[in-house]
């Protein structure tokens, strides 16, 4: 990962143990080049969120914190179809997450720069529009 990033990158996590474990890995590997953006989906235990922020913070690692939890709350309110659910919170976090880059971060802060790859569990190019 290290030797085909040139530039900054950035990574999501959703406070679960997927995004958090491949979050911390991709520190190990970019360190100082990778930036945290947390999305608070709304769907943690309580006190998880906390717990994920707490955790970062142990390993010195600033995060940009998105409170979605209406977004997601809203997108999903009526839908039972647990594929829907599924395919409905893949492309709000994605979204989400977009948004927050275009916005800016203040961890990154790159208001009109883009970082090169975006992270969630996967890279996505920026180019290829997936947010």
């Amino acid at each position: 990962m290290k030797k085909e990033l040139q530039g900054e990158a950035v990574i999501a996590t959703s406070g679960g143990v997927d995004s958090t474990v491949a979050a911390v890995l991709a520190h190990k590997a970019l360190d100082k080049k990778l930036h945290y953006i947390y999305v608070d989906t709304g769907y943690m235990r309580k006190g998880e969120p906390k717990e994920v922020k707490e955790l970062f913070g142990e390993l010195r690692v600033e995060i940009d914190v998105v409170d979605a939890i209406k977004k997601f709350y809203s997108a999903l309110e009526g839908i039972v179809d647990p594929e829907k659910k599924r395919k409905i919170i893949g492309e709000t976090f994605i979204r989400v997450f977009g948004k927050k880059l275009r916005k800016g971060c203040k961890v990154l802060n790159l208001y009109l720069e883009k970082p090169q790859q975006l992270n969630q569990q996967v890279f996505y190019s920026l180019n290829q529009k997936n947010y």
